[in-house]
């Protein structure tokens, strides 16, 4: 996902360190472990697809920001992701 990717990972330290922090915590499970930064570029890929596709153009709308909606869809696929695993 590239610079992006890294930013929002970076942005995500600063603003939701908490789940950060749990989501580290669960990659690092002696049986369910996964690669943390891998999983996050994953998951920032898929919210760069869905923004890429119009999908997420009328959110876009309303925050007035693209950079916010990216973040604020890349952190509830987080959880997401977190619930599931």
């Amino acid at each position: 996902m590239g610079m992006l990717g890294a930013l929002m990972i970076l942005k995500m330290t600063l603003e939701d360190h908490q789940l950060l922090e749990e989501m580290y915590k669960l990659s690092q499970d002696k049986v369910r472990h996964f690669p943390l930064c891998v999983a996050l570029l994953h998951l920032m890929g898929e919210a760069a697809q869905l923004l890429k596709h119009g999908v997420l153009n009328k959110m876009c709308n309303e925050l007035r920001s693209v950079d916010e909606t990216l973040y604020k869809v890349f952190i509830a696929l987080c959880l997401e992701f977190f619930r599931i695993w």
